[in-house]
C-alpha cells in the first residue's frame, strides 16, 4: 500500500505518509478514505473533527498522478475546507514533479487564504501547523 493515513485523534490531525510508486488509483482510494466519502462526507461532526492534514510525500518513488486526478482531489479538499473553515492542510514534497503538483493542488483547492501550504520538508510543515493551530479555537461539540 503506497500510504498509510495516521488519525492524531489527542489534537483533530490527519497524518498521510506516501511511499513508493504512487498511481492515480492509489490516490483517489486515499482521498477517499481520508474525507471518509460516502455518507459521512462533508457531515459536521467529521470535518470539524479535523483540525489540521498533513500529506507527506518524501518516501515516494515515482509519481505517477495525473493532472486530472489532482484536481479531482483539489475540488475534494476545498469542498472540506469550505465547511471547516478553521482546519489547515500542509502538504511535504521534496522533489520537484510532487512539489509542482502540490501547487497545482493548492491553486485549485486554495480560495481558504493561508490555511493550504506546500512545503519541501516535513520539519516546515510541522513548524507552520504547529505554529498556526495554536490560533485554532475548539468549538463546543
Amino acid at each position: 500500500m503506497p500510504y498509510k493515513i495516521t488519525h492524531e485523534s489527542s489534537d483533530g490531525g490527519i497524518i498521510t505518509t506516501y511511499s513508493g510508486v504512487v498511481t492515480d488509483e492509489e490516490f483517489m482510494a486515499c482521498t477517499k478514505e481520508k474525507f471518509h466519502i460516502g455518507e459521512k462526507f462533508l457531515s459536521n461532526k467529521e470535518i470539524n473533527s479535523y483540525r489540521y492534514s498533513i500529506s507527506d510525500f518524501s518516501a515516494v518513488t515515482d509519481f505517477k498522478v495525473s493532472v486530472d486526478t489532482v484536481k479531482n482531489n483539489a475540488s475534494r479538499s476545498k469542498a472540506v475546507m469550505s465547511v471547516n473553515d478553521i482546519g489547515l492542510m500542509a502538504v511535504v514534497a521534496p522533489n520537484d514533479l510532487e512539489f509542482a503538483m502540490g501547487r497545482l493542488w493548492q491553486a485549485y483547492a486554495s480560495s481558504q487564504g493561508d490555511r493550504i501550504k506546500i512545503f519541501k520538508s516535513r520539519e516546515e510543515a510541522d513548524i507552520w501547523v504547529c505554529e498556526n493551530k495554536k490560533d485554532i479555537i475548539t468549538p463546543n461539540t
